[in-house]
C-alpha cells in the first residue's frame, strides 16, 4: 500500500484502516517485519470452565457448522419480539433462564452458551444501538450467573458494547490467536479471558 502522508512531520494526520495499512506504515518508517513469525495456535481456549460465545455482528456465519456447536454448547437465539424491541432484556433471559439454567432445562448450560441474533436488522443506527445495548445487558448478567473462564466477542461494536456493560476497563494481552484475533485476561476479573474476533473473520483456530 502507498503511504503519501509523513506523520512524522504532521500533526494532524489520522489513518484508519486495518491491518495492512500499519504494516505499511511500519515499513515506510524503516521498522522491518521479524525474520520468524509464531503460526496460529488452535484450540487455545481454556475449556475446564465456561465458554460464553456471543456472535453480534452482522457478518456472523452458519452457526450449524461450527466447532463450539460440535461441542455441545446450546444455541439461544435473540426472539423476535426483543428484535423488533416489542421487548426487553428481561423478556431474553426469561427465555435463557427457563431453557439453560433451570435444572428442568432440556439444554443446560453447563459448558457455557451461544447467543446470536438470527433476523437481519434494517440497519438503522437507533436499531443497532438498541440491539447491541439489549446484547450486552444479557452478556453482563450471563457472566454474573456463568462466570465463564472464556467469553468470545465477534462483532467490534458488540465487543466494546460488552465490555463497556461489564465495567471492564484493564486488559493483559496473552495471545494473538491469529492476525487480528485477539485474546486477553480480564484484570477486573481474573481468570477470565476474552477473545475478540472481527465478524468477516474465520473461526478455525479458536477451537481445537
Amino acid at each position: 500500500l502507498p503511504i503519501c502522508i509523513n506523520p512524522a512531520k504532521s500533526q494532524h494526520a489520522l489513518l484508519a484502516g486495518a491491518a495492512d495499512l500499519f504494516s505499511s506504515l511500519l515499513q515506510h518508517l524503516g521498522h522491518k517485519a521479524p525474520l520468524q513469525v509464531s503460526e496460529p495456535q488452535a484450540g487455545v481456549l481454556d475449556e475446564t470452565g465456561a465458554t460464553l460465545i456471543v456472535c453480534g455482528s452482522t457478518m456472523s456465519t452458519d452457526l450449524s457448522r461450527q466447532p463450539f456447536v460440535q461441542r455441545s454448547l446450546p444455541l439461544s437465539s435473540m426472539p423476535r419480539t426483543v428484535f423488533d424491541g416489542e421487548e426487553g432484556t428481561a423478556e431474553w433471559m426469561a427465555t435463557i433462564n427457563a431453557r439453560h439454567l433451570t435444572k428442568s432445562s432440556m439444554q443446560l448450560a453447563t459448558n457455557g452458551l451461544v447467543l446470536n441474533i438470527p433476523f437481519e436488522s434494517s440497519k438503522t443506527k437507533e436499531q443497532a444501538m438498541r440491539l447491541r445495548s439489549t446484547m450486552a445487558e444479557v452478556v453482563a448478567q450471563l457472566v454474573d450467573k456463568l462466570h465463564p473462564t472464556e467469553i468470545v466477542l465477534e462483532g467490534g461494536s458488540t465487543a466494546f458494547a460488552v465490555i463497556k456493560a461489564l465495567h471492564w476497563s484493564r486488559f493483559r494481552l496473552t495471545q494473538q490467536i491469529s492476525p487480528g484475533v485477539v485474546r486477553m485476561e480480564s484484570l477486573e476479573s481474573p481468570g477470565t479471558h476474552l477473545t475478540l474476533k472481527p465478524g468477516s473473520y474465520a473461526w478455525n483456530n479458536l477451537f481445537a
